[in-house]
């Protein structure tokens, strides 16, 4: 999960049948409601074995069911590969969002051909007849269906390397150009906006540094939460402020919400001065107007909010006339003073 998050990435888990899925699924969820693309991938009994009461064996496919984007068992060695490029993609993918996955190996797959044959062709009847004939010929198929032309002694060319798959790259949304003129509209008519942006906007980990430079060129009061905590530093001349954030919402008349739903931080949306124009930009778009009952806003972008808050700034530094907010930051800086005076 911290890997997935600081290095745009994504991140991996092993853990082992029943307890340690179960052990597992709070982190699990965690990645789903964060948005953390992440793999787990975890162990299972045999599959000749499965429902018959063998060590750790529970249903793990329906305990992971509502907490994954996709779940697959893996019945074959040829398979391995693929499912886990297709996982990757899964994971990484705005479909809504990206999230963990979940890829299930049965010990007869992970197990080399040898031991497999060990294991379970030779744990067949050794009597004759035609029962017992039965019984090994069914089992020989079995394994022979879980390693089909993949097993030791392979000549080279038969065993499935990486680099003959491609991994697709997976495209974050992106808003119009034309609503985000829009915005920039708006943002110049503001005499006291605010921004407030959200975790989403830290998924795009290769343009940090160009969102903090994009925030400064505004300079609007931004309130930063979750994930874009410290995207400042220490910038002398960063916007950010840390305080009276409710207080800066109920005065606003302008509010850009980027990276972050409407839900309890912002008391869903009814933080936000009713009078107020309210623009709300989410790469979910199962999260982007969640609560609009309560607090419908103005104008929704689907979008990546690091990109559109890029664009925002490159649109509004093109103008030559100069916002007209100063006084407003000043307001917010003072507050800032003596909110840090109190405490």
């Amino acid at each position: 999960d911290a890997y997935a998050r600081l290095t745009g990435n994504i991140g991996v888990c092993a853990v082992t049948a029943g307890p340690g899925l179960t052990n597992a699924m709070t982190a699990i969820v965690n990645a789903r409601m964060a948005e953390v693309p992440i793999i787990v991938l975890a162990g299972a009994t045999s599959m000749i074995l499965k429902g018959r009461g063998s060590l750790q064996d529970i249903d793990q496919q329906a305990l992971v069911k509502s907490a994954v984007k996709s779940q697959t068992t893996l019945k074959c060695v040829k398979d391995i590969i693929p499912a886990i490029l297709g996982a990757a993609k899964v994971a990484a993918s705005y479909n809504p969002a990206p999230g963990p996955v979940f890829l299930e190996f049965p010990l007869d797959v992970l197990w080399p051909r040898s031991m497999a044959e060990t294991m379970i062709a030779s744990g067949g009847p050794s009597q004759r007849g035609l029962s017992a004939y039965l019984q090994r010929w069914y089992l020989n198929k079995y394994v022979d269906s879980i390693f089909g032309q993949y097993f030791e002694g392979s000549p080279e060319a038969a065993i499935p390397r990486p680099s003959s798959h491609k991994m697709v790259e997976v495209a974050r949304p992106v808003a119009s150009p034309s609503v985000v003129a829009r915005v920039a509209k708006l943002l110049y008519k503001a005499k006291r906006p605010v921004i407030v942006v959200g975790s989403q906007a830290a998924q795009d980990v290769a343009h940090l540094g160009q969102l903090r430079e994009a925030l400064i060129l505004l300079q609007v009061p931004v309130w930063v939460s979750g994930m874009c905590r410290g995207l400042f530093g220490t910038s002398s001349n960063s916007p950010q402020m840390v305080h009276m954030r409710g207080a800066a919402l109920k005065e606003a008349d302008l509010v850009i919400i980027a990276g972050t739903p409407l839900d309890f931080r912002l008391n869903y949306g009814r933080s936000v001065n009713a009078k107020a124009t309210l623009v709300v930009c989410n790469s979910n778009k199962d999260l982007l107007k969640k609560n609009s009952d309560m607090r419908a806003a103005n104008q929704y972008l689907h979008g990546c909010p690091s990109h559109f808050l890029r664009d925002l700034a490159m649109v509004v530094t093109r103008k030559s006339r100069k916002p007209a907010w100063p006084e407003w930051t000043a307001t917010c800086r003072e507050r800032e003073a003596q909110r840090e005076k109190e405490i």
